[in-house]
């Protein structure tokens, strides 16, 4: 395990699969959102119907990886790009 971690670029999770870890999430955390904020009183002006251009992080997730018996292993943090939103546009 240790191994396939230095030496690849196999995800972490996937090299720890075998360990059949649970997961406590303690935080996701939205660090851009599309909307302004009172875009829900206020409507939504003009920039905000148009493309929209996205910063390097979208999202980050904490969280906690334990054992069977309860006994935690790896705490993580996880940060999300703006790939994970890179994806064709649906026809109409």
């Amino acid at each position: 395990m240790n191994q396939a971690l230095k030496t690849s670029d196999i995800a972490f999770g996937r090299a720890v699969q075998a360990l059949n870890f649970t997961r406590t999430n303690l935080s996701a955390t939205l660090l851009w959102s599309p909307l302004s904020e009172g875009w829900d009183m206020d409507g939504l002006t003009a920039h905000e119907t148009s493309s929209l251009s996205l910063p390097p992080f979208l999202l980050e997730h904490r969280a906690v990886l334990k054992l069977r018996d309860g006994t935690p292993f790896s705490a993580l943090v996880e940060s999300y790009t703006d790939k994970v939103l890179d994806f064709p546009v649906p026809s109409q």
